[in-house]
């Protein structure tokens, strides 16, 4: 298992060898330039023509191609993400305020994903084809086919309409307040939630119903064990096991999701920090912003398949 953790560690150096330079490369190719949207408040003419000329010698962003990306990766190999152009704070400071609330959001969504999911995946699979099955699969194209955005913004609206209540949007820190943190997580949570527990629910319940056809589970049958007993203490488990690299795929979904719903939610965290820097073309930041959820997608993927090797005892990784 060691030496399978390493292998994955070394194969995943050139893979962020390329998201990096792959990104850097993209960047600048984005129409816009980071020093004229900088200046944007000097009045034209010769002076702002010189400003941005001077502004761009200061961020170097006049530098050849690959002097200015090996001088990034330089830098990140001594720990170094740079500064932000817009604000000029070292972007390692400004991702240990705003990491936090994005992990924040993402482990209540996934666990109200789970809550939902899994649950209704157990009852839809007990339940194959009856009434309740079909509501659930209903539901769950529903919860799949509705934009997260779409939903964030009814979740604002609906209440407000109905009971004159609206979220807050001043984010308060767990140790402020703990109660007012999550109820002001809640409902970006559940926007963000919803189609992954819709994607968990379909899973569990595929897995589930194939599991119960198989031959040990007809011989507990034939031995008179209860259903309840059945299902949660040999059936589950092995149904749960396919279910463990969906459930790391959809985090990449919902870090990709925090990017609006943060922005709807007005949540300062990482999502909102990356289109900030999209618009105002903050390179450096954005790069480290790409490279971080990259390096971050890689993990969840080794985590999984360490999770699926601990789940089936029949899985042996050299």
């Amino acid at each position: 298992m060691r030496i399978y953790i390493l292998k994955r560690l070394a194969l995943a150096v050139p893979t962020l060898f390329f998201v990096s330079l792959l990104v850097f490369t993209l960047i600048r190719l984005v129409p816009g330039d980071a020093a004229e949207m900088l200046m944007a408040d000097v009045e034209f003419g010769a002076s702002a023509n010189e400003a941005v000329e001077v502004l761009r010698e200061k961020l170097g962003l006049n530098r050849p191609f690959f002097v200015a990306y090996f001088d990034w990766v330089g830098d990140l190999l001594r720990g170094d993400l740079g500064h932000s152009l817009r604000t000029g704070d070292p972007i390692s400071s400004e991702l240990a305020r705003r990491i936090p609330i994005t992990l924040e959001l993402t482990v209540l969504a996934m666990l109200i994903a789970l809550l939902i999911g899994v649950p209704a995946g157990i009852i839809a699979a007990m339940r194959a084809d009856s009434p309740i099955d079909y509501l659930a699969r209903g539901i769950a194209i529903a919860g799949l086919s509705i934009p997260n955005f779409w939903l964030g913004i009814m979740l604002i609206l609906i209440p407000f309409q109905i009971w004159g209540y609206a979220p807050p949007l001043s984010y308060i820190g767990p140790s402020e307040d703990l109660w007012a943190n999550l109820r002001m997580l809640a409902f970006p949570s559940l926007a963000l939630g919803t189609s992954i527990s819709a994607a968990v629910m379909r899973m569990v319940r595929t897995n589930l119903l194939e599991v119960v056809r198989a031959d040990y589970i007809r011989t507990a049958r034939a031995k008179g064990l209860p259903e309840r007993v059945i299902i949660f203490r040999h059936a589950l488990k092995n149904a749960l096991i396919p279910s463990v690299e969906i459930v790391a795929a959809q985090f990449g979904r919902l870090l990709g999701g925090t990017v609006i719903i943060e922005s709807i939610f007005a949540l300062p965290g990482v999502g909102r920090s990356l289109v900030t820097s999209i618009f105002q073309r903050d390179y450096t930041e954005l790069q480290a912003l790409v490279l971080l959820a990259a390096a971050t997608i890689l993990v969840l993927n080794l985590i999984a398949d360490l999770i699926y090797a601990w789940l089936d005892p029949r899985i042996r990784y050299a």
